[in-house]
């Protein structure tokens, strides 16, 4: 849902999350860190990592960094344009990334190529599309002039042009599914059900050119549902994502399917009645299918609020009938798709951050490894680390400190997408 800032609720709270995250100390960076973009050799690098203001920032200026890590912690950076909530896609074609100016190509064996594509500054999604080789930006305007219109930008690059289109509904999660794209949006139900939210699911880009068209509506069963974070998945044409249902006390159990997420609800820290779900759309048919959350042994699982809203999943978290997740907790974690049963694969990030709101969590996902970017809010001097893990076996597989990072940084920077190398 919307308001009169020109931005929807979840992204003002990401936004606010995110200003709580490190707030860097240093009063910009070492010349010798940074690197003309011409000059960035792909190839040598494994992750990453976008930085710039937010947009609310009266002071947000004109300077954003792409941070590029190797496999031992030393970077360098790419000093660009801004882009609040800046978003990074890397594939086995190469590594994509956006300000409001520019969209950049890079690649292991080809010069980096840097095209004209002018933009508005705060970004809701980036997707590529099957074939690697075209990538679809959401990016947020907001509310026009007159308060009524929305202006939603829809960016579809390639490595020779870039082509901008518009929407007019504001897109909090994105998804590609091969080489279309759908976007999940929100707003109060006419007044016979003014009490509920609905949803749609909006198709964007069809076989890699803007065709915009409602594929589903849906009134939520319960009061109010908020998808979690930017991305969601596609298999099999069919979109999967993770979600949270807000229930009042007085909610009428008048379906099947609102007594089920009514028996698996949870009182949240605001001592409100919520259920966490993961969902699928089916794109051809719209049929849409909730299954709340569950542990192995059938009891309901059991989350913050505060940090379940930031959870995240990549494009691409899918790996049979299982969604690859981090729990914006520390946990990483898998789904089944079609009963809801959520496994942990390793909670050695929670179980050492026993403060979970302290801690800001950035997620990336090649084809047997999750990677993590791991902040300390109430450490922002200390080193920033990456932790990997085994998605078979669950075990770490190296952490590594990017040295220093914090004090190369301005103090309204704030850490925004990340990538890991495909592998």
């Amino acid at each position: 849902m919307k308001d009169k800032t020109g931005v929807c609720p979840l992204r003002m709270a990401a936004s606010i999350t995110a200003l709580c995250s490190i707030m860097f100390s240093g009063c910009g960076p070492n010349a010798t860190k940074v690197t003309d973009f011409s000059r960035i050799k792909l190839n040598q690098y494994d992750y990453a990592l976008y930085a710039g203001p937010q947009r609310s920032d009266r002071h947000m200026g004109n300077t954003a960094y792409t941070i590029f890590i190797d496999k031992n912690g030393g970077y360098t950076m790419h000093k660009h344009n801004v882009m609040d909530a800046g978003e990074i896609s890397w594939t086995s074609e190469g590594l994509f990334y956006a300000d409001k100016n520019h969209d950049y190509w890079l690649a292991d064996n080809r010069q980096p190529k840097e095209i004209t594509s002018e933009k508005t500054d705060l970004q809701d999604g980036l997707v590529s599309l099957n074939n690697n080789e075209v990538r679809v930006g959401i990016y947020n305007k907001g509310y026009t002039k007159n308060g009524i219109d929305y202006d939603e930008q829809i960016v579809i690059s390639s490595k020779n042009k870039s082509n901008r289109f518009r929407a007019h509904y504001q897109y909090g999660t994105v998804v590609a599914c091969n080489n279309d794209v759908y976007g999940i949006t929100s707003d109060n139900e006419d007044e016979a059900h003014k009490f509920r939210e609905y949803h749609t699911i909006d198709r964007l880009v069809e076989n890699s050119r803007f065709a915009y068209k409602q594929i589903a509506k849906r009134t939520d069963p319960l009061d109010e549902f908020d998808p979690t974070g930017p991305l969601a998945s596609c298999a099999n044409n069919k979109i999967v994502f993770l979600g949270a249902h807000h229930a009042p006390d007085n909610t009428p159990e008048d379906t099947e399917e609102t007594r089920m997420l009514i028996s698996r609800g949870q009182k949240n820290e605001y001592d409100q009645n919520e259920t966490y779900t993961i969902e699928t759309m089916d794109t051809a048919s719209g049929q849409w299918a909730i299954h709340p959350l569950i542990n192995p042994d059938g009891s309901t699982f059991l989350s913050q609020r505060f940090r379940f809203e930031f959870s995240s999943q990549e494009q691409d978290s899918i790996r049979g009938e299982e969604l690859y997740w981090l729990h914006g907790d520390g946990r990483l974690l898998k789904t089944n798709i079609s009963t809801g049963v959520t496994t942990v694969v390793n909670d050695t990030l929670y179980k050492a951050n026993p403060k979970p709101d302290k801690v800001v969590y950035h997620f990336a996902l090649t084809e047997n490894t999750a990677s993590i970017l791991v902040e300390d809010i109430e450490k922002p001097k200390e080193h920033i680390f990456i932790y990997t893990f085994d998605l078979k076996t669950g075990k770490q597989l190296s952490k590594i400190p990017i040295n220093g990072l914090s004090g190369q940084l301005r103090s309204n920077m704030v850490l925004r997408g990340f990538a890991a190398r495909p592998r």
